[in-house]
């Protein structure tokens, strides 16, 4: 491989996204005049109609934004305000400019938001207003409700943000304690025309969320933002004066944020010009160029599809059947009392949320249980189990035992906890909400936690009363693997073994795709009451009534029959053995394998295959990209990409293990498939 010239490409690829997403190139591709004629993505404006027009541009962005459009009209702006945190490079021929403060609002901030005001009290009927939006601008303006002061506006923003609030409901709250956020400024523009270019720093390109959207309508109302603070717990801690002001709105007596059907939509015109998506498009077109596979594969461009067995799965006739008897009652749907019993009967647990997959039971027990600055120790990380707890304010630490990190180690639970890593964790001085202990540890390559180490782990987390909340996802694998494996476990049935093992731990989180062979769902179980209060309460705001979570009755349903399922002896064996045959028929030709094989997928030891590259040079990557340019077959990096980068620093963490995943969904591939994937591999390795 020829590094220096992979390195001139991949700056190639980067500089093109880069260039993709330039503020001042994205409003010239959707903005242009000839004459006096304005076309803004494909619609006319005759600027001879128009008395005015007024340019307002704000976010990080701003300077950029607002240089092309004065190119574009020159001197038909009448005037006009640009608002952000740097200083442009050129001075303005008719728009003034404000230097406001980012990331945190002060008093420029403030000041900044009556200037934009004041412009927009100038505009009338028969006049045009240009807004140019950027990230950032909820911090560069802040007008804050009458009553409520700029410092009260900040407590509410660090108080949400202790409790791990999202994103979403972070502008719920915010917007119904602004002037001018959630359509504010656009009901201040209003009736002129209303022309608003944004520029995108939002994954989904929720209008509404970007900047806290200040000239789109606000879906969330006053009760929403309400309900945030209360699942929250935070009724009692935030400034009186802003408890008082939004139950006010609530009542009534405060005017709601800017809703659909308040404005003629013929008068405002909304486009994004730049998003994630525009460079990335721009840096798939360049790989391309490069002679590069791009990797953004569409299903049927795939021959084998290993990527992943998370919904991808064939579902069972019975679990079919179930689904025609689905009874989509919004509370208390009989589905939801099935999958109930289900989980009480064959896990062991109280109480019962279901989730609308299993990143969504992670994020409502992080949300719970976690506080900022946090300890939660763990055997080695799953990347959106982690990401939750950090957004919560934790702070992982791996207690895995060292063999985990060891690809050829033949230790048959290298899932195990630590015990002295664990001990040094618990007496950190940190507080510990849990343990969070991963059943079946994907990122070590699907190794199991014997049940001798659980129930020591469990003795030594009472000492120090700290509960232990298990990732069940895959829990039937590893009663399998304790059944098969651990001394004098193999007369017990796997159903017996699960029981056991989800004893030992007070709380579960779960994914339905995985064990369940569901295509879609999950839940969160918890032994203690008043922690499942929290959840109950939660889970409304982001998943749905808690007797639903998000999900419809039918695939609880099957979500129901396929735990049913999934603890029969039979049926966990055959599932493992397929896996089992890929495994040893790829240790049979020498390719190096993390060893024991796993019961869902056969992990790569990408290492092995390029042992002369440096881990920033992405191996494991490497070789998925490898696999799919000679047979066809997707398969799951989980090495330094998956590993992502460190949120203070920015650097990439550095994980011990560059694997590639290849998962096994469940009755989808014969074996005559695993000869064409090891077929693959091996041409690959050789």
């Amino acid at each position: 491989m020829d590094l220096k010239k992979s390195r001139d490409n991949a700056f190639k690829i980067y500089w093109e996204a880069v260039d993709a997403a330039n503020p001042y190139k994205c409003v010239l591709d959707y903005m242009s005049r000839k004459a006096d004629v304005l076309t803004v993505d494909k619609k006319r404006y005759n600027l001879n109609d128009f008395g005015s027009v007024y340019v307002v541009a704000f976010g990080k962005a701003a300077t950029s934004m607002a240089e092309a459009v004065e190119e574009v009209l020159e001197d038909r702006i009448t005037g006009g305000i640009v608002v952000s945190n740097t200083q442009p490079q050129n001075p303005y021929r008719k728009l003034g400019f404000y230097l406001s403060s980012h990331p945190v609002p002060d008093d420029r901030s403030l000041t900044a938001a009556k200037e934009v005001v004041s412009v927009l009290e100038k505009a009338g009927e028969n006049d045009l207003v240009i807004f140019l939006i950027s990230g950032g601008g909820s911090a560069l303006l802040a007008m804050p409700s009458p009553g409520i002061s700029l410092d009260d506006k900040r407590k509410v923003t660090e108080a949400l943000l202790l409790s791990g609030v999202d994103k979403y409901g972070l502008n719920a709250v915010r917007k119904h304690i602004s002037q001018i956020k959630g359509g504010g400024l656009l009901k201040k523009a209003l009736p002129a025309k209303v022309i608003t270019l944004i520029l995108s720093n939002v994954v989904s390109d929720k209008l509404d969320a970007i900047a806290s959207g200040h000239t789109v309508p606000d879906p969330t109302t006053y009760e929403d933002a309400w309900r945030v603070i209360e699942a929250l717990g935070l009724e009692h801690k935030l400034p009186p004066h802003v408890i008082v002001h939004l139950e006010e709105g609530r009542s009534g007596h405060r005017p709601e944020t800017l809703k659909e059907g308040e404005f003629d939509p013929k008068d405002v015109q909304t486009i994004i010009v730049g998003n994630n998506f525009k460079s990335l498009r721009a840096a798939e077109k360049k790989a391309g160029e490069l002679g590069y596979n791009t990797f953004l594969l569409r299903s049927e461009d795939v021959y084998i599809d290993l990527l992943t067995d998370s919904g991808t799965s064939a579902m069972s006739d019975w679990q079919w059947a179930g689904m025609m008897l689905g009874d989509e009652a919004y509370a208390g749907s009989r589905n939801f009392y099935n999958l109930e019993d289900a989980v009480r009967k064959h896990y062991g647990y109280r109480h019962v949320i279901p989730t609308h997959q299993g990143r969504g039971a992670e994020h409502i027990l992080s949300q719970i249980a976690i506080r900022p600055g946090d300890l939660v120790p763990g055997n080695m990380y799953f990347t959106t189990t982690r990401f939750h707890q950090e957004q919560a304010g934790g702070r992982f630490v791996d207690a895995i035992i060292d063999e985990a990190h060891d690809p050829a180690a033949e230790h048959p639970f290298k899932g195990n906890i630590d015990l002295e890593k664990l001990e040094k964790a618990l007496r950190s001085g940190a507080r510990v909400p849990y343990l969070s202990l991963a059943a079946t540890v994907n990122m070590a390559g699907g190794q199991p936690v014997s049940l001798e180490n659980l129930r020591a782990v469990r003795a030594l987390c009472d000492r120090h009363g700290v509960p232990i909340q298990l990732d069940a996802t895959r829990a039937v694998e590893n009663a399998w693997f304790i059944k098969v494996r651990e001394p004098g476990q193999s007369a017990r049935s796997v159903a017996e073994i699960l029981k056991e093992f989800c004893s030992l731990t007070d709380g579960c989180t779960m994914s339905g795709k995985k064990d369940p062979l569901v295509n879609i769902g999950g839940w969160l179980a918890l032994n203690d009451d008043a922690l499942a209060d929290k959840a109950r309460n939660l889970v409304v705001v982001y998943e749905g009534l808690h007797t639903y979570g998000g999900m419809a009755g039918r695939d609880m349903e099957a979500m129901a029959r396929g735990i049913v399922e999934s603890v029969q002896d039979d049926h966990i064996r055959a599932r493992v053995g397929q896996v089992e045959y890929l495994g040893e028929l790829l240790l049979s030709w020498g390719i190096p394998i993390v060893v024991p094989v796993g019961g869902h997928a056969v992990y790569l030891d990408a290492r092995r295959f390029y042992p002369d590259m440096p881990q920033d040079r992405f191996p494991a990557q490497t070789l998925a990209a490898e696999l799919y340019l000679d047979s066809g077959v997707r398969s799951m990096e989980r090495g330094i990409v998956s590993a992502g980068r460190d949120p203070a620093t920015g650097d990439h963490r550095r994980p011990k293990l560059e694997l590639v995943r290849l998962t096994i969904p469940r009755r989808v591939y014969t074996q005559a498939h695993m000869d064409v994937v090891a077929e693959s591999v091996d041409a690959v390795f050789r």
